[in-house]
C-alpha cells in the first residue's frame, strides 16, 4: 500500500526548466558530432580500402595499412558492458509480493515504464543500472532497480518511496536514453584512446620486422596516436556536458519525488541516508574485528542499528540522523543542510550536493503527510531477505564457508569492544586517533626518579591536565579536520564552485586551501605535544609514589604502545612506495629501468613487512579483551603470514614472477597487519587510560586529601 500522496500538486513540478533542456541539447550536439566524426572515419577507410584493392590502383600496402585502421575503428563496438553483480541478489515477485506490489502503484503514480528486474544489495543505495553494448545506440536498453538493504534500516516508508520515485524518475526521462548514448559513446572513445590489446600487441610486433614493411607499421602507429590525441579531447569535452545535464537530471528525478511524496521527504531520505551510510561503514569496521576471532554475525543490519546511539555519543551529536520536525509557520523555508555543506551520501557522490538538492526539492514547496512506518514494513519476508544478503556478504568478503553466530552474541562481542576502545567524553577526544605521543618517554622515566614534587603540586598539575584549554585546542582541531573534509569532498565532485567560510572557491583555489589548513593541523597537533608529555609524566609520578610494581606496570604499557606506533608507521612509510610500484605495474609498457624501480620498491615493501613481523615477535599483548594474556602480537597481526610466506615472495621477486596473484598477497598482508595493528591501538590506549584512572584513585587514596 502506497503512503500519502500530495493533493493538488503544481501540474508543472516535474517540467523540464530551461537550463535542463539547453544542457540536454548542448550534449545531443556534441553527441551527434562524436557518431559523425565516428561513423565518418569508418565510412571513409571502408572507401580507401575499396580503392586500394581495386583494379585501377592495386595498393596492396596501403589496403592492408587501412584495414589495420578499420580494425582499431570498429572493435570497441562488439564490446559488452556488463555491470558487475556478484554483491547483488535478484528477488521475484513470488519472493517478495509485497514490495513488488508497491512498485507496481508507485510505477503507475510516477508514469515510469517497469524495470527488468529488482535487485537487493546490503550497501545504503538505491540506483538505476544497466548493461551496454553498441547495439544500446539502436536498441531500448532494459533498465534494472537495484535497492540497497541498508537504506531501507534506515529510512521509513514515505522517505523509501520518495528515494524509489526519484529513481523511477530517471526511468522516465527522456534524457536517460540520451544518458545511455552518451555512455556507450564514453566507452568506445575510451576503449580508443586508452585501451590496449591484441590489436595494439600486433603492433608493436610488426613494428619490429624488416624495415620495409615497419616503416609503414610505424606510420600508421604514428596517425593512430593522433587520433587519440583528437578523440581524448573530445571525451572531455563530452564528459563535461554530461556531468552538467547530469546535474539538471537529478534535480528533475528529486521534483519527480517531490510530486509524489511532497517536498521533505526526499530531503529527509537524503538526511537519513548518509547517517545511515556512516553506521553501516562503521558495523562493517567491527564487525571485521569480530571476523578475526571466528564470529560470523547472521544479520549485518542489526549492528547497522545499533551503532546509531553509539556513534551519536561518539560525535556529541544527539539527534544526528533524525531529521527536525518541520515547523508549522512557513515551512517551506525550513532548512536541514547548512548552506556551507557541499557533502553527500558516499553511495551518491556524483550528484548535486545536499544543500542543492534540498533547495531544488522546497523551491516549490508541497506539503504531505508522512507515513512514519519503517521500510522494512514494505517486504514480505524482511528477516529472511536480511540474511540472506548478510550470508551472501559475508560469503564474498571471506571466501570461505563459515558457521553463523545469532547478531546478538556477535553484538555483545562488540559492546566488549566498544567498552575497551571508548574513551571517556573528559578527554573531549583527544586519544581519537589512537596515539600517544611518546617520543621522550625513556627521558621522562629517569626524570621521575629525580623527581621531588609535592603531592600538593602534583595534584595541581593533574586537575589541570583535562581542562577547558584542552577542550578548545581540540574543537579547533576537529573543526579544521572538518573543514579539510569538506574541501576534499569538493575536490573529488568537479564541481566548480563550492562555499567556504562564507564565499565561493573554485577548484585551483581549493588546493591552496587544502595546502592552508593541513598546515594549521600540523602546527595544531604539534601545540599538542607538551600535553602528552605532562599527561605520561604525571601518571608515572603518581605510579611511582605508590610502588615499584605500579610503576613497571604502566611504564610497560606505555613501551607497548610506543612499540605499536613505531610498527604502524613502518607500515604506513611503505603506502607512497605501493603507489608507485602500483603506477608502474598499471602501464601497457614498462620501461627496463620503470620495471627495475618497479622492483626495488616491492623489495622495500617486502622487507619491510619482514621488519615489522621480526620486532612483533619480541612482544607479548597486555591484558585486553577477547585476547589471551600472553600472546604474542605476532601471531594476532601476522596471523596466516609467517616468514616463510615472506621468503616466498622475496624469492618469487628475484625469479621476475610478479604478477596479480602475487601482489593481492603482498597487499594482503600490508592491509591485514595495517587494520589489526589499528585495532591493537585503539585498545591498547583505552586500556591506558583505564589503568591511569586506576592509578590516580589510588594514589588520591594513599596521599589522602591535599
Amino acid at each position: 500500500m502506497l503512503p500519502p500522496s500530495p493533493k493538488n500538486p503544481p501540474a508543472n513540478l516535474t517540467e523540464a526548466t530551461p537550463a535542463y533542456k539547453f544542457r540536454v541539447v548542448s550534449m545531443l550536439f556534441s553527441l551527434l558530432l562524436f557518431l559523425g566524426i565516428y561513423f565518418g572515419m569508418i565510412a571513409t577507410t571502408v572507401w580507401v580500402i575499396r580503392d586500394a584493392f581495386s583494379k585501377q590502383n592495386d595498393n596492396l600496402i596501403l589496403g592492408v595499412a587501412a584495414v589495420i585502421f578499420l580494425i582499431f575503428l570498429v572493435k570497441p563496438l562488439f564490446k559488452r558492458q556488463r555491470v558487475n553483480r556478484d554483491e547483488l541478489i535478484e528477488i521475484t515477485r513470488e519472493e517478495e509480493p509485497a514490495i513488488f506490489e508497491f512498485l507496481d502503484a508507485l510505477i503507475a503514480e510516477v508514469g515510469a515504464p517497469r524495470p527488468n528486474k529488482v535487485y537487493i544489495t546490503h550497501t545504503v543505495n538505491a540506483a538505476v543500472f544497466y548493461d551496454s553494448s553498441a547495439l544500446s545506440l539502436i536498441w531500448p536498453t532494459k533498465k534494472n532497480l537495484l535497492i540497497g538493504l541498508g537504506l531501507v534500516n534506515g529510512l521509513n516508508v514515505s522517505e523509501l518511496k520518495a528515494v524509489l520515485a526519484h529513481e523511477f524518475g530517471h526511468f522516465s526521462q527522456r534524457s536517460m536514453k540520451l544518458g545511455t548514448y552518451v555512455y556507450v559513446a564514453n566507452r568506445i572513445i575510451a576503449d580508443m584512446v586508452w585501451g590496449r590489446d591484441s590489436w595494439d600487441d600486433a603492433l608493436r610486433r610488426m613494428s619490429g620486422w624488416d624495415i620495409r614493411i615497419s616503416i609503414f607499421i610505424w606510420a600508421i602507429i604514428a596517425f593512430v596516436w593522433v587520433i587519440r590525441q583528437v578523440l581524448g579531447l573530445l571525451f572531455r569535452v563530452i564528459n563535461l556536458l554530461e556531468a552538467a545535464m547530469s546535474r539538471q537530471m537529478e534535480f528533475n528525478a528529486d521534483r519527480v519525488a517531490v510530486s509524489v511524496t511532497g517536498s521533505d521527504a526526499i530531503v529527509n531520505g537524503l538526511y537519513r541516508a548518509g547517517f545511515s551510510d556512516a553506521c553501516l561503514d562503521y558495523s562493517l569496521g567491527e564487525l571485521s574485528d569480530a571476523i578475526d576471532h571466528e564470529l560470523y554475525t547472521n544479520d549485518l543490519f542489526y549492528h547497522q542499528s545499533q551503532a546509531e546511539e553509539h556513534l551519536r555519543t561518539l560525535a556529541k551529536k544527539p539527534e544526528w540522523g533524525t531529521p527536525p520536525s518541520v515547523p508549522k509557520d512557513n515551512p517551506g523555508a525550513a532548512r536541514i543542510f547548512d548552506a556551507d555543506d557541499d557533502s553527500r551520501p558516499s553511495m551518491w557522490a556524483s550528484h548535486p550536493a545536499n544543500t542543492a538538492r534540498e533547495e531544488n526539492a522546497k523551491e516549490i514547496y508541497v506539503p504531505c503527510e508522512v507515513d512514519a512506518r519503517p521500510a522494512w514494513a514494505l517486504f514480505t519476508n524482511p528477516e529472511s531477505l536480511r540474511k540472506r544478503v548478510t550470508a551472501h556478504f559475508i560469503k564474498l568478503a571471506i571466501d570461505r564457508d563459515y558457521e553463523p553466530s545469532p547478531a546478538s552474541e556477535v553484538q555483545a562481542f562488540i559492546d566488549q569492544e566498544r567498552a575497551e576502545t571508548t574513551y571517556d567524553a573528559k578527554y573531549h577526544g583527544f586519544y581519537g586517533d589512537g596515539s600517544i605521543n611518546l617520543d621522550e618517554l625513556d627521558v621522562i622515566a629517569e626524570a621521575i626518579e629525580s623527581d621531588a614534587e609535592s603531592s600538593e603540586e602534583l595534584a595541581d598539575r593533574y586537575s589541570s591536565l583535562f581542562d577547558n584549554v584542552l577542550e578548545s585546542k581540540m574543537e579547533e582541531l576537529r573543526e579544521v579536520a572538518k573543514e579539510l573534509r569538506q574541501v576534499h569532498t569538493f575536490l573529488s565532485s568537479g564541481d566548480r564552485k563550492t562555499s567556504f567560510r562564507g564565499r565561493k572557491i573554485s577548484q585551483g583555489e581549493a588546493e591552496i586551501v587544502i595546502s592552508d589548513m593541513a598546515d594549521s593541523a600540523r602546527k595544531l597537533s604539534d601545540a599538542l605535544i607538551p600535553k602528552h608529555e605532562d599527561i605520561v609524566r604525571t601518571h608515572l609520578r603518581m605510579a611511582k609514589i605508590l610502588g615499584e610494581k605500579s610503576f613497571e606496570a604502566l611504564l610497560f604499557r606505555y613501551r607497548f604502545q610506543q612499540a605499536l606506533q613505531v610498527l604502524t608507521t613502518v607500515l604506513e612509510d611503505e603506502e607512497a612506495t605501493l603507489q608507485d610500484v602500483m603506477n608502474i605495474i598499471g602501464q601497457e609498457e614498462i620501461e627496463p629501468t620503470e620495471w627495475a624501480m618497479a622492483k626495488i620498491g616491492l623489495e622495500k615493501m617486502i622487507d619491510s613487512l619482514s621488519e615489522v613481523r621480526t620486532k612483533s615477535e619480541e612482544w607479548a599483548i597486555p591484558s585486553m579483551a577477547s585476547f589471551e594474556d600472553g600472546r604474542k602480537l605476532s601471531e594476532f597481526v601476522f596471523e596466516g603470514c609467517n616468514s616463510t610466506e615472506i621468503e616466498e615472495l622475496s624469492q618469487l621477486l628475484v625469479l621476475d614472477e610478479v604478477d596479480g596473484d602475487f601482489l593481492n598477497e603482498l597487499i594482503g598482508y600490508y592491509q591485514q597487519a595495517s587494520g589489526r595493528f589499528a585495532r591493537m591501538r585503539a585498545k591498547s590506549v583505552g586500556g591506558i587510560l583505564a589503568l591511569q584512572e586506576k592509578t590516580a584513585s589510588q594514589w588520591r587514596e594513599k596521599v589522602g586529601p591535599s
